[in-house]
């Protein structure tokens, strides 16, 4: 479920305060989206045209509440949603950037290889990362090969 968006000016959008029927550019890969809502269907964002590659669609209700309490406890003014790192081709889920602080938020499974090139893409920003790992899949008695890195 997407509940972010860019407007006409690029700046981040929550899907709640978004109209229908105008169009909306996601910040991952760029494509047309557009917002759904009504009296009982949670406001969320839609692409125009499917795009596969697109992992912004599929983050769960869990991630984004994540997403949403850090931009609750943390400073107003000093977190950004959705962050795109161009150079190093990434999105970051939530950075403090006062304290050059990213936050990934991990729900579903990932390799100890990818967690080590987004640290040290990250790393090469200038930035350390926070990773936030979901109990269903993490912090069991088996430790993935992910949360030994």
């Amino acid at each position: 479920m997407q509940i972010y968006a860019l407007d006409d000016k690029k700046a981040l959008i929550i899907a709640h305060v978004a109209q229908k029927q105008s169009d909306y550019l996601c910040p991952e890969c760029g494509g047309k989206v557009r917002v759904r809502k009504g009296k009982h269907r949670t406001p969320h964002f839609f692409h125009l045209s499917h795009n596969k590659h697109c992992l912004q669609s599929g983050k769960s209700a869990v991630h984004l509440a994540v997403q949403n309490h850090l931009l609750d406890v943390l400073p107003a003014g000093e977190v950004v949603l959705e962050c795109r790192f161009g150079k190093i081709n990434r999105i970051a889920d939530v950075v403090w950037m006062p304290r050059r602080l990213v936050f990934e938020v991990q729900c579903s499974s990932i390799t100890a290889e990818e967690v080590q090139a987004r640290n040290r893409d990250y790393a090469r920003e200038g930035f350390q990362v926070a990773w936030i790992l979901h109990d269903q899949r993490f912090n069991r008695r088996r430790v993935t090969a992910a949360e030994e890195c």
